[in-house]
């Protein structure tokens, strides 16, 4: 087994400024609206939101251990996946919700017919890494 293999290798997400733009435009216009109005309980209310954006991009990644890939984005959605159950990735469009930061984004189909859509910042080494623990892995990209 190979050195590389032995150890978790982590990808952060890709960062689509444009998608940023779009998930912060609309809470931090209503944040400068609240100031400038002196609707200081709506600028209060809106400090979770900015932490919960805060954490998505702060902890939105990918980590592959010997046989095992895992998903985490934000407080909300960890997943945990055995990559041999792994048949496919392939680059994807969607713009479905998902624990990706990017619209330059993989589908990874697992288990039966089951889907997750990532979008990791290092693409080709993501997925050499998938494929040196699931040679069987179809990749279409």
């Amino acid at each position: 087994m190979s050195e590389l293999r032995d150890k978790i290798v982590v990808f952060r997400s890709k960062i689509s400024i444009g998608l940023a733009l779009f998930i912060v435009s609309i809470p931090l216009g209503l944040f400068f609206f609240f100031i400038y109005a002196s609707m200081w309980l709506g600028v209060v209310l809106l400090l979770p939101v900015f932490i919960l954006i805060s954490d998505l991009y702060l902890r939105t990644f990918y980590a592959i251990s010997k046989d095992r890939l895992r998903i985490r984005s934000g407080m909300f959605f960890d997943l945990t996946l055995d990559i041999d159950s792994v048949s496919q990735i392939t680059k994807t469009g969607s713009v479905m919700s998902s624990p990706a930061l990017s619209l330059d984004r993989l589908e990874v189909k697992y288990g039966k017919g089951s889907i997750v859509i990532i979008s990791p910042s290092d693409r080709s080494r993501f997925i050499e890494r998938m494929l040196e623990s699931n040679p069987n892995i179809e990749v279409k990209v």
